[in-house]
């Protein structure tokens, strides 16, 4: 027990995280009442001195504004959380208010699955930056006229209902628009119900932040096709979800609102209501430059904690994809893709569709190691050198497979996923289709097509397999050059087969 509050004091010193409460209630209960008393650590202050400048001081006065006219994203939540974690607000219970905005963002919560939140597809060809944050909640959008609004204290401190109160005055005594605080802690127009502020917050042993959204004038068409704002089905994970919401801009409640007319209301009442002297005057910084001149190395390196792949996709928690491919019979087969950390850690056909040899094959290449990404799928299956016709088929099935989900969870509309009836492959018919090729080494393309026909259990699974067995090209189908000028011949051997 004492080795292991050792490690634990030694990791406290590295962190200049308080040893003192953890060491003296652990340590009584073992008998080492006297334990923490030997440890030199800093019990009274976390506060990270290296990095608290005179300038740095200057910002963080009780009652501040800190205006941030950088609009990274990454950065700004990189500030947030180098303020969190490396200055002591409990000391003399402390506050301050962090303003900020960015150009456009989806911004997930810490426990939720981004891909189920976003849409992906839409957001990268429109230059929307996708990001997650540090506390929970649910997803909002950003851009240039949505202001963020970041309550930074102790925990002792740590109000939502009188944070929201202070925003909702502001609003009514400025610009005549009447807010309503929610039971989510949402705020809401008393007219409409309509949303105008999303909230979450985030709490360690000393300090807490209280954040939240003003659409002042969003883009409500980016809004709307970059957030996935009706859920998907087939998707089984713990993941926070989204509770979706009316929203309505508050220009559009007092059109002579802007950004920067917000913003100094916000800023002229913060020290007023915050702190006990009524008449004092609000001290605001603005901020142009978030950087390690300022704010030392450790704000690149959460910057790029924030902007990583492994932090925004990777911290998605595990989920899986269930769909059903088709029914046969009285048999329904289904695809599951287990995602963990941003990586597949699971693919099956269920029942069981794929030869033993190809099956290990597959989970060689994917699990673990391919993203949940589709370039990084089609390189994997790139990786497949085997020369089996069968093989190859099954490739294609897949990367088939995989694209329409890939559509299905980067695009901004739902997809019926009935169809799928209609365009996956049949597995098993592509298998026997295959095997009447092999046999075919000679003879017309009505003789194969008759073989392919009488094997196959019916005429839809043919024209799939058919159009598959094209798009791979084997040297036997390789003269066909168009599926439509088939189309005819096809259907007459069809006609002919059932009355032979």
């Amino acid at each position: 027990m004492k080795q292991r509050l050792i490690r634990l004091a030694e990791y406290c010193r590295k962190s200049k995280t308080d040893f003192k409460e953890i060491s003296l209630t652990i340590g009584k209960k073992h008998g080492l009442q006297h334990f923490s008393s030997s440890i030199n650590v800093n019990s009274k202050n976390r506060t990270n001195h290296e990095l608290i400048t005179p300038w740095i001081k200057s910002l963080l006065q009780s009652g501040s504004v800190i205006v941030s006219t950088v609009d990274d994203i990454y950065a700004n939540l990189a500030l947030e959380e180098w303020l969190f974690q490396n200055y002591d607000f409990s000391v003399n219970n402390e506050q301050i208010l962090l303003l900020w905005y960015n150009r456009p963002a989806v911004v997930v919560g810490r426990h939720q699955n981004v891909w189920l939140e976003a849409s992906i597809d839409y957001c990268r060809q429109n230059g929307i930056d996708v990001a997650r944050r540090n506390s929970g909640g649910g997803t909002v959008y950003h851009d240039m006229n949505n202001l963020n609004i970041s309550f930074i204290t102790s925990r002792k401190f740590y109000d939502r209902s009188r944070n929201l109160q202070f925003i909702r005055d502001v609003l009514s005594d400025n610009f005549r628009i009447d807010a309503n605080i929610s039971p989510r802690k949402d705020l809401v127009i008393c007219d409409g119900g309509e949303k105008i502020s999303g909230t979450a917050s985030k709490l360690n042993d000393h300090n807490s932040y209280h954040h939240c959204t003003l659409l002042v004038d969003v883009d409500k068409s980016n809004l709307r096709n970059a957030l996935r704002l009706q859920p998907l089905m087939n998707v089984y994970s713990n993941a926070t979800k989204s509770v979706p919401s009316s929203t309505i801009n508050l220009k559009s409640l007092h059109q002579s609102m802007t950004m920067k007319s917000l913003i100094q209301a916000i800023s002229k009442n913060y020290s007023k209501y915050y702190t006990a002297n009524k008449d004092r005057i609000s001290f605001v910084h603005y901020l142009d430059q978030i950087d390690s001149e300022r704010f030392g190395p450790v704000i690149d390196d959460i910057r790029s904690k924030f902007q990583s792949w492994e932090w925004v996709f990777g911290s998605t928690p595990k989920f899986t994809i269930c769909s059903k491919l088709f029914s046969d019979r009285s048999m329904e087969y289904q695809m599951k893709i287990t995602i963990e950390k941003g990586y597949i850690q699971h693919v099956s056909i269920e029942p069981n569709l794929l030869n033993d040899d190809y099956d290990k094959i597959l989970q060689t290449v994917l699990i673990g190691k391919v993203r949940f990404e589709e370039k990084n799928l089609e390189q994997a299956f790139e990786t497949i050198k085997s020369v089996d016709k069968h093989d190859q088929i099954l490739t294609k099935i897949l990367l088939t497979i995989f694209d329409e989900y890939f559509k299905t969870y980067s695009s901004v509309h739902l997809p019926n996923l009935n169809k799928w009836n209609d365009f996956l492959i049949k597995t098993k018919d592509v298998t026997l289709v295959v095997a009447a090729t092999d046999v075919a080494d000679s003879g017309s393309e009505d003789d194969v097509f008759r073989r392919i026909l009488r094997i196959s259990t019916d005429e839809s699974s043919f024209l799939l397999a058919f159009k598959v067995l094209a798009d791979v090209s084997p040297p036997l189908l390789s003269p066909i050059s168009s599926l439509n000028e088939k189309a005819k011949k096809i259907e007459d051997l069809i006609f002919v087969l059932k009355y032979e």
